[in-house]
């Protein structure tokens, strides 16, 4: 299975390296990484915030991966230049890794993928990592505690690991089809079989913790 996951990834912090160790635990065919551009990161932005140069964010990224892919996979580092770019026009992904804020965006994508004579592609639902304050951890979060001097609490040892936070997933489902009333393949999240609507105040890169 050749699984892709995408977003800004800067700073890296532990939900990302989760992501990541789901998409390099089921990508045995090869783990596509979409990051999103200088220019993308800043259109996906709810709040402006100060974010690493793409240059910097590939080596953030490629050492993270580095660190945990104990499987020896086949990564690739493309840039990410448009909303659904890569998962909806690649023929060669089989999956997709999502948090469960952006699970529901898959059926757009399956949309997409559809209308361009593509097999669908599966969802691999990573749940959230916590900070040891309970609440989720995000490069925001950590961007705003350096700003105001280091609330340590909001990016050290996070309460659920990686590793524990694989074993909460599922499994591997197969993609939402048009007309289902359940989602299952979302098990975390278990939104309903939906079209997903458009939002105007955000507009969240598929795939990622949207942090």
């Amino acid at each position: 299975m050749r699984v892709a996951v995408a977003g800004t990834f800067g700073p890296v912090h532990d939900g990302h390296r989760n992501l990541f160790e789901h998409a390099l635990q089921f990508g045995d065919d090869g783990v596509v990484v979409a990051l999103t551009s200088d220019e993308l990161a800043v259109e996906t932005r709810l709040e402006p915030r100060e974010i690493p140069a793409f240059d910097e964010r590939v080596r953030a990224v490629t050492d993270a991966i580095a660190e945990i892919d104990r499987w020896d996979r086949d990564v690739e580092i493309r840039e990410l230049t448009s909303e659904y770019g890569i998962a909806d026009d690649d023929p060669r992904i089989d999956a997709l890794v999502v948090s469960p804020e952006t699970a529901p965006e898959l059926e757009a994508i399956n949309d997409r993928r559809r209308d361009r004579g593509l097999e669908p592609i599966s969802g691999i639902v990573a749940p959230y990592v916590l900070a040891a304050d309970g609440e989720r951890i995000s490069s925001t979060r950590i961007v705003d505690a350096d700003r105001r001097g280091g609330d340590r609490r909001a990016r050290d040892r996070p309460r659920m690991s990686a590793s524990r936070a694989r074993s909460a997933i599922a499994a591997v489902r197969p993609p939402c089809r048009r007309g289902a009333r359940d989602a299952g393949n979302f098990p975390l999240a278990r939104p309903r079989c939906v079209p997903v609507e458009t939002r105007k105040k955000r507009r969240n890169v598929p795939g990622s913790d949207s942090e």
